[in-house]
């Protein structure tokens, strides 16, 4: 029942979101069984007025045709045996690794239900091999291996040795669960051109067993992130997502360290995905001051950027005058 009720409202908001749309457009009278309207004053109500994309009236069907007076309006039945309530909002929701995270191959303790399927729980460091051998098997050579989920607690102690047991000839990448550590084979390493002084120069890195971790993971990931938001995988990432939030009946999640990789090619990608029916949810972006700090040089120069990066909002995607800032 809350799948159904967070799916009808999620229907609901899509209506109430799409100003632009024939149903948003013009003056609609919505009838429900129930309509939870989380205002304590008035928490049930049976009908909602929407006009341009705002919600104008909510009452009894009869407390709405008095507030809306001599005005025109439709009535819609659609959800009349319905109940309602309004869309969620997700403070700290990163579509942005959500994107690079669901089109990968999921190997966590926990089961796991996306766009893709659902996942099979993995526990103990041998199933956790094993498991990579089955989805080693089926890719074409010299095609990564990409997993995220894993987590020591579950699945022990892992290292280079370990992927490369798994394979030595096709890179291997595994995140870990919470994407502040990431862990690569010797081909994985080669691929990214990513030597042993690298690692040397870092102290959240470690060579011998393959792991990068917090900054590290950060500042010497950054070729395994170009890798992980190619264009079309990218692309594919932000359309799952967006099939994530609308089934939990999210209408509006921020975004808290936008951009991660790219700030362009992020934005892009999420204006073209947020153009579509089928995204009924509004973005709002917080700008990543570690990203900017480190493209831009100095804090007045990433101040200046993030002042530009307001100017490419719009009804959907905004980016807030705020910033994130991270300690290392």
């Amino acid at each position: 029942m809350r799948a159904r009720v967070a799916i009808h409202a999620a229907g609901l908001l899509l209506l109430v979101l799409d100003p632009a749309g024939d149903e948003g457009s013009q003056l609609r009278v919505f009838s429900a069984r129930k309509i939870l309207t989380m205002e304590p004053d008035r928490p049930t109500a049976t009908a909602v007025a929407v006009e341009d994309g705002r919600i104008v009236a909510v009452g009894s069907r009869g407390e709405v045709r008095a507030a809306l007076g001599e005005r025109a309006f439709e009535v819609d039945e659609r959800f009349a045996d319905r109940v309602l309530l309004p869309g969620f909002i997700d403070p700290h929701l990163h579509p942005s690794l959500a994107a690079t995270v669901l089109p990968l191959e999921i190997v966590s303790a926990m089961e796991w239900v996306t766009p893709r399927g659902r996942s099979e729980a993995v526990r103990g460091s041998d199933a956790f091999l094993a498991r990579l051998r089955e989805l080693d098997r089926e890719l074409d050579e010299g095609e990564w291996l990409l997993v995220w989920g894993y987590h020591r607690p579950y699945h022990g102690d892992l290292d280079k040795a370990a992927l490369d047991a798994v394979s030595a000839t096709r890179p291997i990448f595994v995140w870990q669960r919470s994407v502040h550590e990431m862990f690569f084979n010797g081909r994985a390493l080669e691929e990214l051109s990513l030597s042993p002084a690298d690692f040397a120069a870092h102290p959240q890195a470690d060579w011998e067993t393959g792991h990068l971790w917090e900054t590290a993971a950060l500042e010497l990931g950054r070729p395994m992130m170009r890798v992980l938001t190619g264009p079309l995988r990218y692309r594919r990432g932000l359309e799952m997502t967006s099939e994530v939030v609308h089934r939990g009946g999210l209408t509006s999640v921020a975004e808290q360290g936008f951009p991660q990789v790219s700030a362009w090619g992020e934005l892009l990608m999420l204006h073209l995905e947020m153009l579509g029916d089928d995204a009924p949810y509004r973005v709002a972006l917080v700008p990543n001051a570690m990203y900017l700090l480190r493209e831009e040089g100095s804090a007045v120069a990433a101040a200046r950027a993030a002042e530009r990066l307001l100017s490419r909002s719009t009804e959907r995607v905004r980016l807030v005058k705020h910033v994130k800032y991270s300690c290392t």
